[in-house]
């Protein structure tokens, strides 16, 4: 009887070992990178809206046609610089898809609620990671120039805001998204340590 128990609690000490082996792993193969490459894409989206932002500001003493000229012209840089942010930012949400809905069901099942976290927040950095969006910040500030520079000099939105309050308010939310990204990783970084 006393065999059969130390066979079980040595099984049970091998589940465990294995737990933590394959979150380590997950960490240091997925998780981790991903992280890492956000950081990247992070610091260029802030850099391109401040970029556009300051661009943006510039028009508001050009008027007619060269203001219309000028809002084409910071559209077009606007969809060049998201056309080379692509390949990254695809790569990014594929795998954040993959990871809450396609490999694990919608639950990670490393029984690590601070990886599921990690996983939630990037998700709302990229809202184009649910499938249930289709646009992202920088798509919709895109069409909010490219309207501005054909219907009014005010450089209103639809929702009454400047284009340059578009882009501040946007580069706020990044900032948040990031905050929590950045929150979620240091609590999955110590999980993993103290694992």
């Amino acid at each position: 009887m006393i065999e059969i128990l130390l066979k079980l609690i040595d099984r049970i000490i091998d589940l465990k070992k294995y737990q933590v082996e394959r979150l380590q792993k997950t960490f240091r193969d997925v998780l981790d990178p991903l992280f890492n490459d956000l950081l990247s894409v992070h610091g260029d989206y802030v850099r391109m809206f401040e970029d556009v932002r300051a661009e943006l500001t510039a028009t508001g003493i050009l008027s007619g046609e060269a203001r219309q000229h000028k809002l084409l012209e910071i559209a077009e840089s606007l969809r060049r610089q998201r056309l080379e942010f692509e390949p990254v930012r695809d790569k990014l949400t594929a795998l954040t898809r993959e990871l809450r809905s396609g490999i694990y069901a919608g639950s990670l099942s490393f029984e690590c609620p601070e990886a599921d976290e990690f996983v939630a927040a990037i998700l709302q950095y990229f809202p184009r990671a649910d499938l249930s969006t289709r646009t992202s910040r920088s798509s919709v500030l895109l069409v909010a120039i490219q309207t501005g520079a054909i219907i009014t000099a005010a450089q209103v939105t639809r929702d009454g805001k400047s284009l340059p309050e578009l882009v501040d308010a946007t580069i706020e939310d990044c900032r948040q998204k990031w905050q929590s990204v950045c929150d979620a990783y240091a609590k999955l970084k110590l999980a993993v340590r103290a694992a």
